[in-house]
């Protein structure tokens, strides 16, 4: 039996009760603007059960750059505008 999840803001507030409900989460990193990057997309679209996406690490590898920022979102708005789209950016390297 699953036992029902109370989801709550920061400060406490209750939002939203899960009851019997269970989450396809897809977890991702570093998935930059590569054609690996595409088909990771697509094999998530085309799986019906996923409903939650957490990227981690690097989103765009834009690194300022404008035009590439727009690359990534024409890349990822398929994901984004049809799925629960949480990034978790981090720096996953250093430069000296």
């Amino acid at each position: 039996m699953r036992q029902a999840s109370v989801f709550t803001s920061l400060d406490g507030t209750y939002l939203h009760r899960l009851s019997n409900v269970c989450l396809h989460l897809c977890p991702c990193r570093d998935l930059g603007q590569t054609e690996f990057s595409e088909n990771t997309v697509m094999h998530v679209l085309a799986d019906p059960k996923q409903q939650f996406t957490i990227i981690a690490g690097d989103l765009s590898y834009a690194d300022g750059d404008q035009p590439r920022w727009d690359r990534w979102g024409n890349l990822f708005e398929p994901l984004i505008s049809t799925r629960v789209f949480q990034p978790a950016v981090m720096i996953t390297s250093t430069s000296p």
